[in-house]
């Protein structure tokens, strides 16, 4: 599964992405719109250290553009995290 995620400051960063790990074949980092959130990078750097593979964008619609290329026909893309984001990635997916 190709899971995109972005964080806030506030939330169990450590906790959250050892949660996932299992789950996700492949992380696509974004950074909330949000003063408080964790850069993308930061959070990319975090699953690389947890053995996970990461890329780092800088929007929510270069997220989903990358996970529609990445999941092609057998993989699955769910977006976690930030719930301020969820609107613009429905919106991207074309839900």
């Amino acid at each position: 599964m190709i899971l995109i995620v972005g964080l806030l400051e506030d939330k169990d960063v450590d906790g959250i992405i050892s949660e996932m790990m299992p789950i996700g074949s492949e992380f696509i980092t974004v950074n909330p719109d949000m003063k408080r959130g964790v850069t993308s990078e930061c959070l990319a750097r975090e699953i690389e250290k947890k053995g996970g593979k990461a890329t780092s964008v800088s929007s929510v619609e270069e997220a989903v553009v990358l996970a529609k290329k990445l999941a092609k026909k057998h993989k699955k893309i769910c977006g976690f995290g930030s719930l301020y984001m969820m609107s613009d990635i429905q919106k991207f997916l074309g839900q």
